[in-house]
Formats: structure tokens, sequence, C-alpha cells
């Protein structure tokens, strides 16, 4: 468990590509630490379909 929160996000799409962004905080819009920064890394490339 992360307890990340989006304070932003834009999603859009460029012809048959989705090109999302997401901004996240953690609890009180802490900024997360770097060890969840990768997890999270990591965690969205399992998810691209290149």
């Amino acid at each position: 468990m992360r307890c990340l929160f989006p304070v932003k996000m834009t999603v859009d799409t460029q012809g048959d590509v989705a090109v999302d962004r997401f901004w996240l905080r953690g609890v009180g819009g802490s900024v997360p630490s770097e060890g969840i920064a990768d997890a999270m890394k990591r965690n969205m490339e399992q998810l691209l379909v290149r």
C-alpha cells in the first residue's frame, strides 16, 4: 500500500496512443519517497502495451 493520491491528471490521446500523466502525493501532500516512486514506475511499466 503506497497511500498516494492524485493532485493533478492529464488524460490525452495522440492518434491511437494514450498519453496520460498523473501527479501523485502522499498523505498531507507529502512528496513520495524515492523507493515508492521507483516501485510505482516499475508497476506502471509492467502495464505498458508495446
